[in-house]
């Protein structure tokens, strides 16, 4: 898929260099400000591709990455489900479409009518409005747990 300069297409083993270079360059900035070193962005992002590498998309400027979107699907009752572990644009490019284009790629590529998306998101970040603006809204029942699980419990 192609708009203007930018193409949308699957991602190879080839890319996952330039793909956790990009995430570092996202994440080490406000408002996220995570630590990732390339190696371990690699070692992240390549095991989701590995997972599903069919459903992880790149988004190209000529022949820069310029942002990626890692996740997976699977059947889930009456539809197919995709979880969206990552999808991140170069910041110098954000507000330009790439995320919703990497978005409609992907469900254009799945051809189904019903395809629900599931994703975690810090909601004081810029990311959380733009799900919104696609449609996904907070879930009613189910809440999000983390922490470094206690073995010693009586």
């Amino acid at each position: 898929m192609r708009s203007n300069q930018t193409m949308i297409r699957t991602i190879t083993s080839e890319d996952l260099e330039d793909c956790a270079r990009l995430y570092v360059k996202v994440f080490s900035e406000w408002p996220y400000e995570e630590a990732w070193s390339i190696t371990q962005a690699h070692q992240y992002l390549s095991r989701f591709w590995k997972f599903d590498p069919e459903h992880c998309l790149l988004a190209l400027d000529k022949d820069d990455v310029i942002g990626a979107m890692f996740g997976y699907c699977y059947p889930w009752q009456d539809r197919i489900n995709y979880y969206m572990q990552e999808l991140f644009v170069d910041p110098d490019q954000r507000r330009s479409g790439h995320g919703r284009r990497l978005v409609c790629h992907l469900l254009d590529k799945l051809g189904e009518s019903d395809v629900s998306m599931s994703l975690i998101a810090n909601e004081a970040t810029p990311a959380a409005a733009f799900y919104e603006e696609l449609g996904l809204r907070q879930h009613r029942y189910y809440k999000f747990y983390c922490g470094t699980v206690k073995t010693n419990v009586e």
